[in-house]
């Protein structure tokens, strides 16, 4: 699969949440899911995904076939890492940061693979474009884009957290000076 891959609405239902993977064309690709606190990830056509682990520690898919894929971060967790390491089942990958929310995958020999940004609403609907050429499967396809996904999302959750921290802290300080 070398189609580019795109995550979209997030769409509620009872107890979670859902989010279609689909082509440019929007061909469904796979489904990602939140329910009652647990996460799923449902190829098209095959069997949903065991997720484990968490963006501080690394997350982890196992498949229905027995591979297991999982992305860490480097140093860092996954929402503040400037590289992620990917390794599915041996094929190894590696997410960089570039500039603010510019990121690229690598391949093991440093080749690029794919493309995706958080900027012009990347964080919600994350367009992961792989190179032309590049050819991978489509379980290996959805798991870069999922944590494509992860890593917008991480970084925008902390860089909020980080802004509101700070707002707090400069409320009180901002209304003492006008007010003296």
């Amino acid at each position: 699969m070398t189609d580019n891959l795109r995550w979209g609405k997030l769409e509620s239902t009872s107890g979670g949440h859902t989010q279609p993977l689909v082509t440019a064309d929007g061909d469904p690709v796979a489904v990602y899911a939140v329910t009652d606190g647990t996460v799923s990830i449902t190829p098209t056509g095959t069997g949903p995904w065991k997720i484990t682990g968490s963006p501080e520690s690394g997350l982890s898919a196992s498949l229905p076939d027995g591979r297991v894929f999982t992305a860490t971060g480097r140093d860092k967790k996954i929402g503040r890492a400037e590289r992620i390491d990917a390794n599915l089942s041996g094929s190894t990958f590696t997410f960089v940061n570039e500039v603010k929310s510019d990121w690229i995958i690598d391949d093991a020999e440093e080749n690029k693979v794919a493309q995706f940004t958080g900027a012009n609403h990347g964080v919600r609907h994350p367009v992961v474009e792989f190179e032309d050429g590049v050819s991978i499967g489509c379980d290996e396809a959805v798991f870069l884009s999922w944590i494509a996904r992860e890593a917008l999302e991480r970084k925008m959750l902390s860089s909020t957290a980080i802004l509101t921290i700070c707002l707090i802290v400069l409320t009180p300080i901002i209304i003492a000076f006008f007010l003296l």
